[in-house]
């Protein structure tokens, strides 16, 4: 991977319209398709697999892995271009869109998160959602004033809100800078906690959780009790300000890229033909409603109308 291309982003910006142009055959270009899907289906995530990107753009590939942050970013620009260019999509919205990527060769635990060496790096894991806040609106971006000149400027945010200092025009030195209400741009946004699966703990361990925030589209997608994959960057907050003589600790966190909610799957019950016999024999007895109450917790003596009660739940469903 040459130097030239990590540092250029028009050469990344290239390469990903590269591939998004191209790869696939003559009668089908795969995400040329997915572009114009996700505009039929109001989905606002371009969702790239990694292999694909592997194949087509190796050296691609390779930065994402080292910078995911900042190669999601440019990739989503370029994403919103041609959406602008290609496809008319209003200016209004074009914002909302950006690439998602799945299948990272990074998998991890849920427990391995919390290794310094992850810090920055894209992983996917699996893992159970326990919590799940509601949606809230989180600002990307407004307008402010100088109050000194009275022009208006524009002004972006990624994590954290914070105000802009000076005026950006040369010829104003003023820092008074005033928030305005027009023209603010907001993303969805919420937290999850996510929590490693029984198969993956360790003998003699408690499960560990980990906190999820997820953006736009993403959210809502998993609720309490799926299972996920879940492919993200993993990042860190400070737990508390910073200060002289206070311990500089951080909390582990994962920003959501994709979630993947594993489907559902129902084990059909096969009974053999003896069985089936048995049961229609045990519906002819009078006596079948006491046999079925009774064999609830056999060994406590009593208590038939709870019994009786419980067996009428399991019967009614």
């Amino acid at each position: 991977m040459s130097n030239d291309f990590a540092l250029d982003e028009s050469a990344i910006r290239e390469a990903f319209r590269r591939f998004l142009f191209t790869f696939g055959d003559r009668d089908n270009i795969v995400y040329f398709r997915k572009i114009a899907n996700i505009l039929d289906s109001g989905s606002y995530s371009l969702v790239i697999d990694y292999a694909d990107l592997a194949v087509k753009e190796l050296d691609l590939a390779k930065l994402l892995i080292q910078y995911p942050r900042e190669i999601l970013k440019i990739l989503s620009n370029e994403l919103r271009d041609i959406l602008t260019k290609e496809f008319n999509v209003p200016a209004s919205i074009v914002h909302k869109y950006r690439v998602r990527v799945k299948g990272i060769p990074n998998r991890l635990r849920v427990r391995d998160l919390f290794k310094s060496i992850n810090i920055g790096r894209i992983v996917e894991f699996d893992a159970i959602v326990v919590r799940a806040t509601k949606s809230k609106q989180i600002l990307r971006a407004s307008m402010f004033m100088c109050e000194k000149c009275g022009r208006k400027f524009r002004y972006t945010f990624d994590i954290f809100y914070r105000h802009p200092k000076f005026c950006p025009y040369p010829d104003c030195d003023s820092g008074k800078i005033i928030l305005l209400d027009e023209e603010r741009e907001y993303e969805e946004y919420q937290e999850l906690v996510v929590q490693e699966l029984p198969e993956e703990l360790p003998p003699g361990k408690l499960p560990e959780q980990c906190n999820v925030v997820v953006y736009g589209d993403l959210v809502d997608a998993a609720r309490p009790g799926d299972r996920v994959t879940i492919t993200g960057i993993v990042l860190v907050a400070p737990e508390r300000k910073l200060g002289d003589g206070k311990k500089p600790l951080f909390e582990t966190y994962v920003e959501a890229i994709y979630i993947d909610r594993w489907e559902e799957t129902v084990e059909e019950l096969k009974l053999s033909e003896e069985e089936i016999e048995q049961i229609r024999q045990l519906a002819k007895r009078e006596d079948f409603e006491e046999i079925i109450y009774k064999s609830i917790a056999p060994s406590i003596y009593g208590l038939d109308d709870i019994k009786k009660a419980i067996a009428a739940q399991l019967f009614g469903g």
